[in-house]
Parts: structure tokens; C-alpha cells; sequence
């Protein structure tokens, strides 16, 4: 493709990239969705700094898994899986620490 082109495909859709034989680097971005009750492909939020989440739109972040599905699926100590993330990098900046059980 062309530089700046883009390419929408169906995530059922069977694909595979060639090689690159260019001497540039490939940049590729690669967005997907599901509903909240769901496990993606990817976990977002271990693949996502949490220290960056204020950066990006609250609607995309609640579509990469820190909204709760109602009525309570993926919650996380009882709230949001986004207010658990915020409460734990609150402590962590503070430099407080919890009892967590593994």
C-alpha cells in the first residue's frame, strides 16, 4: 500500500503480512474492540501504561476493558476495573504499599 493508506478488514478475516523489503520501518496500528464481557485478543490493560490512560479519551478507554459489563461482570474489588487501576497508581506514586493475596 501506499504511504498513509489504510485498510479495514473484519477480525474474522484469516490474514498474514509479507516481509518488509523497504530500508524504512513498517508502522502498523492495530485497534480492536469487543463487548466488556469478553476477553480480547489482547489485555489492554496489561499492554497499556496505566500512567497514560488520562491521555486518551474516557469512551476508549472504556472500551479496552475498564468499564464494567452489567451488571457485574469484570469488576474488580467490587467497582471498575479504571477505578482499581487509579486507586493502585495513586498508592504507587504516593509510595504506599498494600497487602495484595496472590
Amino acid at each position: 500500500m501506499d504511504s498513509g493508506s489504510m485498510v479495514y478488514f473484519l477480525g474474522t478475516l484469516w490474514h498474514g503480512g509479507g516481509q518488509n523489503t523497504s530500508e524504512m520501518e513498517r508502522k502498523a496500528l492495530n485497534m480492536q474492540y469487543c463487548q466488556p464481557w469478553l476477553r480480547p485478543f489482547e489485555n489492554h490493560i496489561l499492554a497499556v501504561d496505566w500512567g497514560k490512560l488520562g491521555e486518551i479519551p474516557l469512551k476508549v478507554v472504556d472500551m479496552m476493558g475498564y468499564k464494567i459489563g452489567m451488571p457485574f461482570i469484570g469488576s474488580v474489588e467490587g467497582g471498575s476495573p479504571l477505578r482499581a487501576v487509579t486507586r493502585r497508581l495513586k498508592d504507587y506514586r504516593s509510595g504506599i504499599k498494600r497487602n495484595t493475596k496472590l
